[in-house]
């Protein structure tokens, strides 16, 4: 079995892209970070531990980064094509949507800041001076018996 569902956080990031498209919506590259974060602890707790996506998240002081997602998708929606995820994936996705889309982002931030896991991972990285990866923490914590 492979480690994660989808083969591209990428595609994940295109999708809540063109989702908030569909809905005439604006969405900040702050907001996509915690929709994919969010996204990718939710399936781990429902899939005993299997990651959605091959993305690293890492614990920063404005909140949860993925690096190479944030750097990319800053100015906006890149020009990519997506790769539809599977339908089992896209029903989760739009769960995920309707679940946290109406929320701003702030409170979002505050809301994760506030998981334990989260708030391991930026102590032990100093903050922003060493940012450490909270993907491992999420997997481990959902591991299925």
């Amino acid at each position: 079995m492979p480690d994660t569902v989808v083969e591209s956080t990428f595609d994940v990031a295109l999708w809540f892209q063109d989702r908030a498209r569909r809905e005439d919506t604006y969405l900040q590259a702050q907001k996509l970070q915690r929709l994919l974060y969010l996204a990718q602890g939710y399936y781990s707790a429902m899939n005993c531990g299997r990651k959605l996506m091959p993305a690293v998240f890492v614990a920063q002081k404005m909140g949860p980064i993925e690096p190479n997602i944030y750097g990319v998708f800053e100015a906006g929606r890149p020009s990519m094509e997506l790769t539809s995820p599977p339908p089992v994936v896209e029903n989760f996705l739009e769960l995920m949507w309707r679940r946290f889309s109406h929320h701003t982002t702030e409170y979002l931030t505050t809301v994760i800041k506030s998981h334990d896991i989260y708030a391991d991972a930026f102590e032990r990285g100093a903050g922003d001076t060493s940012p450490v990866e909270i993907s491992k923490y999420i997997v481990i914590l959902f591991r299925c018996a």
